[in-house]
């Protein structure tokens, strides 16, 4: 019996030990070689961190620089909140002085149930002076090609030109996989119809009714319904307007 007890501990213990092994380290979305970037220039980048399992995420931050005179940088440059899905966003917000010109290094690590992940960023920083000449300086800031700096880019490697964000979490939807951009209750990843409200069917086929091109079931597409959300084909009074639609259905003048 004891040595039954024992050897059921002993699975136990391994058990744990193996699952410890394989759980699932978090995800860092980040911009790992930011752009060039000149002294007085607004840096926000953002880096969305995620875990599988849900567990929560602890981030930590170092970095130093070369060739600088020294580094700016501090704890004050930087934050972490959780959105809406329950995922980490940690934002750097950093302005470089004169003294920052130099190659900045960071390393981001994020750390969940002892798992732990870690991107390397670098940020060269330079002086006005050493700026290339060119017709659009903005060309240089604008990683994705969106036409929106990455300072200000919600999304500065994913292309969104207008920026959207319903969740309103300051992750561009581009970009916010876990998000749920058109506020449906079913995350991005999940959406039956993006940008629409996936529990809309009128005619229950379960095509939502923003993806449906005939979503009140009545034969007609909806760029030729006269009584959208109705069936065209039920005219009792035989006026041509829908009974869905008429005011006096039956044409009894009541």
């Amino acid at each position: 019996m004891k040595i039954t007890k024992y050897l059921t501990i002993f699975a136990m213990i391994c058990l744990l030990l193996v699952s410890a092994v394989f759980a699932d380290a978090p995800t860092i979305d980040v911009m790992e070689n930011h752009p060039t970037v000149y002294v007085g220039q607004d840096i926000v980048l953002p880096a969305l961190m995620i875990d599988a399992d849900g567990d929560e995420i602890t981030p930590t931050i170092s970095w130093y620089c070369t060739e600088c005179t020294a580094s700016s940088f501090s704890e004050s440059n930087y934050y972490e909140y959780i959105d809406a899905a329950g995922n980490t966003m940690f934002i750097i917000e950093w302005t470089p002085t004169e003294d920052d010109v130099g190659t900045h290094y960071f390393t981001l690590s994020a750390t969940a149930n002892s798992e732990t992940t870690t991107k390397y960023i670098t940020i060269p920083v330079i002086a006005h002076e050493e700026m290339p000449e060119i017709e659009n300086p903005s060309i240089n800031n604008d990683y994705d090609n969106d036409g929106i700096e990455d300072g200000e880019d919600n999304c500065p490697n994913d292309s969104n030109p207008g920026q959207e964000d319903v969740d309103g979490n300051g992750v561009g939807d581009a970009c916010d996989a876990a998000s749920d951009a058109d506020g449906d209750g079913v995350a991005n990843s999940d959406d039956i119809c993006y940008g629409y409200d996936d529990s809309l069917d009128t005619d229950q086929d379960g095509i939502p009714d923003g993806c449906d091109s005939d979503s009140d079931g009545d034969n007609v597409a909806n760029s030729d319904d006269m009584c959208e959300g109705y069936d065209d084909s039920l005219d009792t009074d035989q006026d041509g307007i829908p009974d869905g639609c008429d005011s006096d259905s039956d044409g009894d003048n009541v």
